[in-house]
């Protein structure tokens, strides 16, 4: 009798509901990864991924946002499906995959409603942890002595790498501390990375005018002001910092670089006398001595034999040397010394600076360098 009351009543007959889809709770194809009420697949938004990067190890943490998102969902960065740890309708928790290579990838996410991908949503990069990424020198000279109409100048260039054990600016001057080397052209194995941006901006810390860097295609990186190596030298202060915000490329995510390098203080050479517009010396004359200073990696020393007439370079000796206040240049680097050329001494304190690439938690190693640049005649 019960159940013939509640049939009557129509409770039970399955009759036609007046709720649509629209009224429930998850609304069509709602939490439950259901299709539409017409049957169709909907299109799934992935509007969003936190971070852009990582690293082809996988197994790092991506924030996707869009929706709607369902339980029974399905995340792949390309072809390799992602773990997914948390879902709510317009947010997922995942962790990548691994990946065989470097590059751009889309990640696609599916569930029983439909589907969706956010093209070229994610960059892998290979783990540079403990190698060096990016690389590159800040640098001021006051020329002195016989050079001194000529004034400061200042230079600016920084270079990507394919991450290198061990690359240092450094690298390019000697391959020792405390040593010299006689035309010093070392095969580096460097791997320059043209990132896509037409320029680099060095941003000061202190809020002065920033230090914009052409990207020079000839030599592979971001080379001064237009693309020759040289920078307003106005620009460029004892102590300041210079740092990169929000650098994005044509291949690279957006990434900040706080603290890339700062400038030291200059060096202040006792002997020889750079100040003197007549100075002249002889191969077992070149004993220096300075200031020693406390902001400094170590020193910079570039000695460069010309020929005054032609205006050839004869010979070039670079030395990297201890801020210890004393240092000998040996008369038997030199080859070719012989009186009547003209040297030119340019001596610098650097200041090394280390950061992380967060790209690819490579090193960045930026040198400051403050030098002085005088002439002397060879006897």
């Amino acid at each position: 009798m019960t159940l013939l009351l509640l049939l009557s009543c129509g409770l039970l007959d399955g009759g036609a509901i007046d709720e649509t889809c629209e009224d429930l709770p998850g609304g069509c194809g709602g939490a439950d990864g259901g299709a539409t009420d017409t049957g169709q697949p909907i299109v799934i938004a992935v509007e969003s991924l936190d971070p852009l990067y990582g690293l082809t190890s996988g197994g790092e943490p991506v924030v996707i946002r869009g929706g709607p998102f369902a339980a029974d969902v399905e995340v792949r960065f390309g072809d390799e499906r992602a773990e997914v740890r948390t879902w709510l309708a317009d947010e997922l928790r995942v962790l990548t995959p691994q990946a065989d290579q470097e590059g751009w990838v889309d990640v696609t996410v599916t569930t029983s409603a439909g589907e969706g991908t956010l093209a070229q949503g994610y960059r892998y990069f290979r783990d540079g942890s403990g190698l060096t990424g990016m690389i590159g020198r800040v640098e001021r000279v006051e020329q002195v002595g016989a050079l001194a109409a000529l004034g400061e100048t200042g230079a600016a260039q920084v270079a990507f790498l394919t991450p290198k054990a061990g690359a240092s600016y450094f690298d390019t001057v000697a391959d020792d501390w405390d040593s010299c080397r006689r035309n010093w052209s070392p095969d580096l194995g460097w791997v320059l990375v043209d990132p896509g941006a037409a320029s680099l901006t060095l941003s000061s810390t202190d809020g002065a005018d920033p230090l914009v860097l052409a990207w020079d295609e000839a030599e592979n990186l971001f080379n001064g002001s237009d693309g020759d190596g040289s920078v307003n030298v106005d620009l460029l202060q004892e102590g300041d910092t210079w740092e990169v915000l929000d650098f994005a490329s044509s291949d690279f995510p957006a990434f900040d670089l706080p603290e890339l390098v700062t400038l030291p203080g200059q060096v202040e050479l006792t002997s020889p006398d750079l100040d003197s517009t007549s100075l002249s010396l002889g191969v077992g004359d070149l004993d220096f001595t300075w200031q020693q200073g406390t902001d400094g990696t170590g020193l910079v020393f570039l000695l460069n034999l010309v020929d005054g007439g032609t205006g050839t370079q004869v010979e070039q000796v670079s030395c990297l040397v201890a801020d210890d206040g004393s240092f000998s240049v040996a008369p038997t680097t030199f080859q070719s010394w012989e009186a009547g050329l003209t040297l030119y001494i340019k001596v610098g304190r650097a200041l090394e600076t280390t950061s992380t690439l967060p790209l690819n938690q490579a090193d960045t190693r930026l040198v400051g360098i403050h030098a002085v640049l005088g002439a002397a005649v060879t006897r």
